[in-house]
């Protein structure tokens, strides 16, 4: 928990403390567990169905996040607080929630539906790829542009928290559009 332990990375962003380790494949931390996730039959068949296509790529990088509010901060906003999707094609996070995660701890946010390629959601492609080109020109963002609520009403966007227990293992397709929820109070959360 916390930044006790000498490896991992602690950085805050936002309102949000972070601890994070990323192990890779050719590292000697590489968990047998990422190994074991990602060669699992159940999961890769769950993440073709969801993608409806064949898994093609396996990941090679699992990461241990530890997160909360940041002493002193009444909100937590950074990169992740903001409805998003990933690619503009069919991907899939695996994340397991290794600690309770209800209301108070930031639960994923996920718009059931928005993974579908709609004529809406291939214009609103286009008017994205347009603002990034017009901020990168002027070098003023290096990340994508937050949907505004009538972008996100057109598409009838409704984000929903998952909240679930220790041990709920989350597949989604992140071409949808998703986010971190609110940390509140003393909230926190862990995933892997």
């Amino acid at each position: 928990r916390g930044n006790s332990r000498k490896e991992g990375v602690a950085f805050s962003e936002g309102g949000c403390d972070n601890w994070a380790i990323v192990f890779n494949d050719s590292s000697s931390l590489f968990s047998k567990t990422n190994a074991a996730l990602r060669k699992s039959p159940l999961i890769l068949d769950l993440v073709s169905h969801i993608c409806k296509k064949k898994v093609d790529r396996y990941p090679d990088t699992m990461s241990y996040l530890y997160q909360r509010l940041s002493p002193g901060a009444k909100f937590a906003q950074d990169g992740t607080t903001f409805l998003h999707a990933d690619t503009h094609y069919p991907t899939c996070k695996v994340v397991l929630y290794m600690s309770d995660v209800g209301d108070d701890d930031a639960p994923f946010l996920y718009c059931k539906g928005s993974h579908r390629l709609t004529y809406k959601r291939l214009h609103l492609e286009h008017n994205l790829a347009k603002r990034i080109g017009k901020l990168a020109k002027n070098h003023l963002s290096r990340r994508v542009p937050e949907l505004g609520t009538s972008q996100m009403q057109a598409l009838n966007l409704k984000p929903t928290p998952i909240k679930a227990k220790k041990n709920t293992l989350i597949i989604a397709n992140h071409m949808g559009f998703h986010a971190r929820g609110a940390f509140a109070g003393k909230g926190e959360r862990m995933t892997l």
